[in-house]
């Protein structure tokens, strides 16, 4: 392969999403949830060389898990408190019982466990890709459970920013 190929896959990879915020966007700090440590992600301004054209659109998600693990989620939601009230309606017009907000996320993925047993406990993570929130929220859920046993998703989900322009 000549020189001239590897720099421009070089420069071709260096452009891709490869941190914890999406295209266009520097992570400006961190929240820490239980499970998780979720980027806080700012607009790059002045269209920093590297940053892709046009303009994102933050995505928000939220899941309200009710009596018996059972989850009713909302994703690809303009606000959180559109997913928040999308996620409670759906689960109280289906029925769910105490269907009170339980997390929001925004621009990452979700993804809820449960341990075994009906007195099982739920665990949940939040992060930049769907398998590194599986392997938060099995973690935390596995360890909290004694003894050890094998627990189990119940919910993943995604809600990333969308591109307006």
């Amino acid at each position: 392969m000549k020189k001239s190929s590897i720099l421009a896959m070089s420069a071709i990879c260096a452009s891709a999403w490869a941190g914890p915020c999406p295209p266009g966007q520097r992570q400006v700090g961190q929240q820490g949830m239980p499970g998780a440590v979720v980027p806080i992600c700012q607009t790059i301004p002045g269209g920093a060389g590297n940053a892709p054209e046009g303009r994102w659109r933050d995505n928000w998600g939220a899941f309200v898990i009710s009596p018996g693990a059972k989850v009713w989620p909302a994703n690809d939601q303009s606000s959180r408190a559109d997913a928040i009230d999308m996620a409670t309606r759906d689960c109280t017009s289906h029925g769910g019982l105490d269907c009170s907000w339980s997390k929001s996320y925004v621009n990452a993925c979700a993804v809820v466990t449960v341990g075994p047993g009906n007195g099982g406990r739920t665990a949940w993570a939040v992060q930049r890709t769907p398998e590194v929130a599986r392997r938060g929220a099995i973690e935390e859920c596995e360890t909290s459970v004694s003894p050890r046993q094998v627990c189990e998703v119940i919910y993943s989900g995604c809600s990333y920013p969308i591109r307006t322009q």
